[in-house]
């Protein structure tokens, strides 16, 4: 998000020279919200004109952001942008004293400060202990920062506190930091130092959120024994733990790791209540195993009972078992002998 804005900063930095109309110019003066938008907007423009270098454009665009979260509050949106901005800031660690929830300090020194003390497992447990007496929104902004912005290793060492306070979370506001976290699925994804790419944390994964928040940060290595643990026979209505059922489902019969027919059942099921996890058609057409013959028979069989995704899958396998039938006929001339001067 905040690269893509960062790269059409050319465009954006026109913005304050644009002319509007009157029409345009009383709906700012009749409506408070449109003309700070406006306001906003131009200071933005003006910022990323005058920013020489990448980490100039962040702060500016950091600046507006504070002013967005103080004019509309911790809407997910800005705050996502906040975040996304403080993953691509170059900080160094630190150690010392930090206070997450000081009222002096504004968001993006707070995530800046968080992303400081990335590896310091320490702080983070007492920053989370600290969170159980404060707002929820000021909670869940160091809940964020702490899956999106930390190495797994420092998840890990939080891990029975923060499983806790995830299970006690509201419906809500857990639903809010799943769609924060898969949205910046890439930010979280960038390795915090040079140790992260080599360490593999070891997880206990009792907690259902705890292991479905944490298949985000590392699908690779976590989300079949994720799907195998806690959702295998999920049937409640959560539609990102649907989504993830259906599509781990079929990754796991990739994998030899569950029937095809288990896994079938399991994506006619969730199809039959309107799901249809997007994750589908990058698993089949990037699995390392075509499906069997009696896999695509099943499907193409019943078309109406699946996704479309696993209906392409199904009848591009037919078509290349097919081709793979047919005979050259020169081969079936010469095996039936057809000429007489075969030999």
């Amino acid at each position: 998000m905040v690269q893509k804005l960062l790269k059409d900063s050319g465009q954006i930095s026109t913005f304050k020279d644009i002319e509007f109309s009157e029409t345009e110019k009383e709906l700012q003066a009749k409506f408070p919200f449109i003309k700070l938008a406006y306001e906003l907007s131009v200071e933005l423009s003006r910022g990323l004109a005058e920013a020489a270098t990448g980490t100039q454009q962040l702060v500016v665009l950091e600046t507006v952001l504070e002013k967005c979260q103080n004019a509309w509050g911790f809407r997910p949106a800005i705050i996502a942008a906040q975040i996304d901005c403080a993953s691509q800031r170059r900080v160094k660690p630190s150690t010392a004293p930090f206070d997450f929830f000081a009222s002096a300090a504004t968001t993006a020194q707070r995530l800046r400060a968080a992303k400081a003390r990335g590896i310091n497992g320490a702080w983070w447990l007492n920053a989370l202990e600290q969170s159980k007496a404060v707002s929820r929104p000021s909670r869940l902004l160091l809940i964020e920062a702490l899956c999106i912005l930390c190495p797994m290793g420092t998840i890990a060492h939080c891990e029975a506190l923060l499983a806790e306070m995830l299970d006690a979370m509201p419906d809500e506001e857990w639903g809010t930091l799943v769609r924060t976290c898969s949205y910046l699925r890439n930010a979280a994804r960038r390795t915090p130092n040079k140790d992260e790419a080599t360490k593999q944390p070891a997880f206990r994964l009792e907690s259902m959120r705890f292991s479905y928040l944490m298949t985000i940060r590392d699908a690779d290595r976590l989300d079949s024994s994720v799907f195998l643990k806690f959702f295998r026979n999920y049937t409640g209505s959560e539609l990102p733990y649907q989504e993830f059922t259906q599509a781990q489902a079929i990754n796991c019969a990739i994998k030899n790791l569950l029937s095809w027919d288990e896994a079938l059942q399991i994506v006619r099921e969730g199809y039959a209540r309107g799901v249809c996890a997007s994750e589908l058609d990058y698993r089949l057409r990037n699995g390392p195993a075509a499906m069997l013959a009696e896999v695509y028979s099943e499907v193409l069989s019943n078309s109406e009972s699946y996704p479309v995704a696993v209906c392409d899958a199904a009848e591009a396998a037919a078509t290349r078992a097919a081709r793979r039938a047919v005979k050259p006929v020169s081969t079936v001339a010469k095996n039936e002998r057809w000429f007489a001067f075969d030999s």
